[in-house]
Formats: structure tokens, C-alpha cells, sequence
């Protein structure tokens, strides 16, 4: 995947299809794109390169958009510091405070879907830079791609959206816990490190 320009020196993308039609999915389109939402902070943004990263290695058709939550006035000095251009992003205005007694930072997941897909710079411009599509794919900023996938393969049609059935997750061993943390002394306290060997675990659709 290459590196899009910034934002600011794409051209709007015109609207095409017909009646009925999502105006990034031209004629015959059946192209897929895939989206993620972070937030404009360090914490997000080893997470997003890591997703760039696993998503260019697995050949996952299409393009990558980061959703960046990130408040006007930071937009500028983030921007300078180059973390901007770590992943096309479509930059748009936080959504996890709803009212001043109902903050959730898990609010701008939808709500930067939702502004992405109605914004002219949002999914037109990713569809000028990357191509045409009818699907897309929704996923987190701490996921990694290890193989592309078909959304159709899996059952995804217009009106019909799909997903994994996840409730809590068991995990699996990956080994990360004895790869990294040193074997309890005799006599560890459960505030040890070893104590937290169950967070290493890790879930997700294979």
C-alpha cells in the first residue's frame, strides 16, 4: 500500500454510481476498504502502525483509513510531528463526550464511521486514492490483519453486515509470558508480574 498524500492536497472525489448507489462505489465496484478509529496520541499510534504494518503484509485487497479522533486544536501540532502520515487518516472531531455528564471514548467508533462514509473527504477521497468500493471492513486499532479475507466469502451483502460472535474471550497461550517475564521466585507474591500472565493472552477469528 502506498503512502497517500495529506488529506489537505487531495482533490474531492466526484460522486458516481447510480440511484441507490454509495457515491465511493462506481459501476461494477466490488472492491473493499478497511477502517479503523483511533485517537491522536502515542498510545494509538504504535497500535495503528503495527495494523499498517500486518495489513500491507497480508495483501488484504484495497485500502486502510485510520478514523482519527483528534480535537481541532491539536489537529495542527499532531500534524507537525509526522504521526499524521503514519496511516491515511480521515480527521475528524472527537465524539466520546456526549454530554458533560457521558463521556466514552468508545462513542467514536460509530460515530467516525457514520461521519466517514457521509463526509466528501472521507470515503469519496479514500476511494479517488485507493479505488472504488461497496464493502467495508471495521476493525480496532490494537487488531493485527494475519491473512486477507473476502467479506463476501463470509456472508456480507447489501443491507447485510457481518461479524464475529464474540462474548468474553478465553484467550489463547502464545508464549509471550515466558518469552518476556522472568520465572517466579520461589515465594512471588501475587503482585508479581507473573501474577498477570492470564492478560497476555490473546483472542481473535482465525
Amino acid at each position: 500500500m502506498r503512502d497517500p498524500p495529506s488529506s489537505a492536497t487531495l482533490p474531492a472525489a466526484p460522486a458516481t454510481g447510480g440511484a441507490g448507489e454509495a457515491p465511493y462505489a462506481g459501476e461494477g465496484d466490488t472492491g473493499v476498504h478497511t477502517v479503523f478509529s483511533a485517537e491522536c496520541n502515542g498510545y494509538f499510534d504504535w497500535q495503528s502502525l503495527a495494523l499498517r504494518r500486518s495489513f500491507e503484509a497480508s495483501g488484504m485487497a484495497g485500502g486502510l483509513t485510520r478514523l482519527l479522533a483528534c480535537p481541532a486544536d491539536r489537529v495542527e501540532a499532531y500534524s507537525a510531528s509526522g504521526r499524521l502520515s503514519l496511516v491515511h487518516s480521515f480527521v475528524h472531531e472527537p465524539a466520546s463526550r456526549y454530554d458533560p455528564e457521558d463521556y466514552y471514548p468508545s462513542y467514536n467508533k460509530p460515530a467516525s464511521v457514520a461521519a466517514f462514509l457521509r463526509s466528501p473527504s472521507g470515503a469519496r477521497r479514500s476511494a479517488a486514492l485507493f479505488g472504488g468500493f461497496r464493502y467495508v471492513v471495521v476493525m480496532d486499532a490494537d487488531m493485527v490483519v494475519r491473512r486477507a479475507f473476502d467479506p463476501v466469502a463470509l456472508g456480507a451483502r447489501a443491507g447485510h453486515a457481518v461479524g464475529g460472535a464474540y462474548a468474553y474471550l478465553v484467550g489463547t497461550e502464545n508464549g509471550l509470558v515466558d518469552r518476556f517475564l522472568p520465572a517466579p521466585a520461589p515465594g512471588a507474591n501475587a503482585g508479581s508480574p507473573r501474577a498477570y500472565a492470564p492478560l497476555a493472552r490473546v483472542g481473535g477469528r482465525v
